[in-house]
């Protein structure tokens, strides 16, 4: 099955620009998951996953601002959490989404929504996630938090932003991508040579000085550098009154045991899946990880 490449336009947007998705299943399927990647990755790392789902969903995986088929904006100081969660706000209430759904002027702190959704987010995706989910009346009916949670220290931030400075910097072919790839995605956990060479096929893209470059907009460093503490997102965690699940990885140093335990002594309903050998974040490539998604999401 091949997804279909569809752009919406954020003209809601300080910056107006177009955020690319692929939709997997049906248009007119009853149920839509919605799957966000990672700071730095793009939507095809939900490929393989949403290849599983679409017999039973359509599923939209979008490239955030920045990333991948999605314009690059000119402005670096618009690549912020502001900016994302406005572009999904718009995207969710979208005729391109949504069909049916009535256009104009939304308020979305109080317009009473016509439909739902299933999220999915991996690390940033998460946390537009649970910005969105934890508003009155959001769409999101099923939060999938993919290694990312209500606290994240300050050194994992900075072990980030090591890897964010190499974003001006060329591979002289396929290969020497890959090593990258696998060096700095240690956290992914074992994944096939084959997993590897598909990931890097779609981390990188060719240019005319000299080899190939990441597929993103290395200016997304500068912002990410500016301010680097500790992030409390807890206030929005209590918010949050839809199931959930939280996905770890047993070695993540982005989603401690702390702040598992913690989330769910404030939400006691919250379901976790650990997985051994994994960093940050699950690749959701491996059949234990993806049946867990699969099964959780059934469960009505």
């Amino acid at each position: 099955m091949k997804p279909n490449l569809n752009f919406y336009l954020c003209h809601q947007s300080i910056e107006p620009h177009r955020l690319a998705y692929f939709q997997w299943g049906q248009a007119d399927s009853a149920r839509t998951l919605v799957c966000v990647h990672g700071l730095a990755r793009n939507s095809h790392d939900f490929d393989a996953l949403a290849a599983r789902l679409a017999t039973e969903y359509r599923v939209i995986c979008p490239d955030v601002a920045g990333r991948g088929a999605s314009d690059w904006l000119t402005h670096p100081e618009n690549y912020t959490y502001f900016t994302y969660i406005t572009d999904f706000l718009g995207f969710l209430h979208s005729q391109e989404l949504c069909p049916t759904y009535l256009t104009g002027i939304l308020d979305y702190f109080g317009q009473t929504q016509e439909y739902q959704i299933d999220w999915l987010g991996t690390s940033m995706g998460g946390l537009i996630g649970m910005s969105i989910a934890a508003m009155p009346n959001s769409p999101i009916q099923r939060l999938i938090l993919n290694d990312i949670g209500a606290f994240i220290p300050q050194i994992a931030l900075s072990r980030i932003a090591n890897y964010l400075d190499y974003t001006n910097e060329y591979f002289a072919d396929f290969a020497t991508a890959e090593q990258y790839l696998r060096q700095t995605y240690l956290g992914f956990g074992q994944l096939t040579d084959t997993q590897w060479q598909y990931l890097t096929y779609h981390s990188i893209r060719p240019t005319f000085e000299r080899g190939y470059q990441l597929h993103y907009d290395p200016k997304i460093a500068q912002v990410f550098n500016q301010t680097i503490e500790d992030v409390e997102l807890w206030q929005v965690w209590e918010n949050i009154r839809c199931p959930v699940l939280i996905l770890r990885g047993e070695q993540s140093d982005v989603l401690t045991e702390a702040t598992v335990a913690e989330m769910c002594r404030i939400h006691p309903k919250t379901q976790v899946a650990t997985f051994a050998d994994v960093g940050h974040a699950p690749a959701l490539l491996n059949e234990a990880q993806q049946s867990v998604i699969e099964n959780w999401l059934r469960i009505r």
